[in-house]
């Protein structure tokens, strides 16, 4: 896969910089990584990952925006897709029927956009920070 930033020139104006942490390996060589979340008892010992991270600084950032037709899959290992969802302008995502509904129009986005036969969505992370200043309708313009 090509890096974006190789195959098109991307204005400096968009771009800026951050620092992002990898899980980087192991701390007791074991292959599989542990993070407890939640209250511990000191019997459980003071361990709550075996996890290390890598920090790589001054990672360019780049506002993706205007080259979005441009971006493939298969070329670059992700794709932006406007997609309004009729799910998300409903009031309670909490509900079960509303989980699933938006989990159902994932899925057939998904065979709409990649030519899938079968997707299953297995899981759904709502993240916002306060409900009261979330504006959808201003958040999905700019997608």
């Amino acid at each position: 896969m090509a890096p974006v930033s190789e195959d098109w020139a991307l204005p400096e104006t968009h771009a800026s910089s951050a620092s992002l942490t990898f899980f980087d390996k192991t701390t007791d060589g074991s292959k599989r990584a542990f993070w407890i979340k939640g209250p511990m008892n000191p019997e459980q010992g003071p361990r709550r990952t075996n996890m290390c991270y890598q920090v790589i600084t001054d990672v360019p950032i780049h506002d993706l925006r205007a080259i979005v037709p441009q971006l493939s899959l298969d070329h670059h290992g992700f794709q932006l897709v406007h997609h309004p969802s009729a799910v998300l302008k409903q009031k309670d995502d909490n509900d079960s029927t509303t989980r699933a509904q938006y989990m159902d129009e994932i899925a057939q986005l998904m065979k709409r956009v990649i030519g899938a036969e079968h997707v299953i969505c297995y899981d759904l992370r709502v993240s916002y920070q306060d409900r009261s200043s979330l504006d959808l309708d201003m958040f999905l313009r700019h997608f």
